[in-house]
């Protein structure tokens, strides 16, 4: 573009109304478009696509979040188990060595912040920080607020201490209360067998062979 460095434009949706705020909770979507043709075919292809525009306020009280509890075995893993029903306020873990280590919800909630289990090469975290294991966390920038040093780089895709070669992966777990929760932390991997139903054996087959 000339002499300009920029060699792509940006697009963004600007939410400009009345109660245009968001609050802890809430979400907001717009489904919009974003179309190239012939001038003449400008007019109709927008005047199609106007009504198919949809912008949405989705607040904490349309979410119709289910129960989901984190259960520890010792210090060394976790399981996260949902409950079965939509709404649902119980769940349960059929491990004798497992304990309820912190209950939270399956959708977002006020007070409640999402919790990531995260892997980097052998090490586990699971918490509200994403950026656990990138390098630079703690010394130049912190969760949240980050940094505003423009000379240090934030490589979330990275491993502090790791090869090039190995990448972070996140599993989003669920809303936790980070007070009520903040006895997890690293170390702590992922095992959904845990609190899995075991099938019973039969003495005979279920259906003939």
């Amino acid at each position: 573009m000339g002499s300009s460095s920029r060699d792509y434009t940006v697009f963004t949706i600007n939410w400009w109304q009345n109660g245009a705020k968001l609050t802890p909770g809430d979400t907001f979507s717009k489904r919009a478009f974003v179309f190239a043709s012939e001038l003449a075919a400008a007019k109709p292809t927008a005047d199609n696509l106007v009504p198919k525009v949809i912008p949405d306020k989705i607040d904490d009280t349309r979410w119709n979040p289910r129960a989901v509890d984190i259960y520890k075995v010792g210090t060394t893993s976790f399981d996260a188990v949902a409950a079965t029903s939509s709404q649902g306020t119980s769940t349960t873990c059929t491990s004798t060595s497992a304990t309820l280590a912190c209950s939270g919800f399956s959708t977002p909630k006020a007070g409640y912040v999402p919790f990531f289990h995260i892997t980097c090469g052998a090490s586990n975290y699971l918490g509200p920080d994403p950026y656990h294991f990138t390098p630079g966390n703690g010394e130049w920038f912190t969760f949240p607020g980050l940094s505003d040093n423009n000379a240090q780089k934030i490589r979330s895709y990275a491993c502090a201490g790791e090869v090039e070669s190995v990448r972070p992966t996140w599993k989003l777990i669920g809303w936790f209360d980070p007070l009520t929760c903040s006895s997890l932390g690293s170390g702590l991997s992922y095992d959904d067998n845990i609190c899995v139903v075991p099938t019973p054996v039969t003495a005979a087959p279920t259906s003939p062979p």
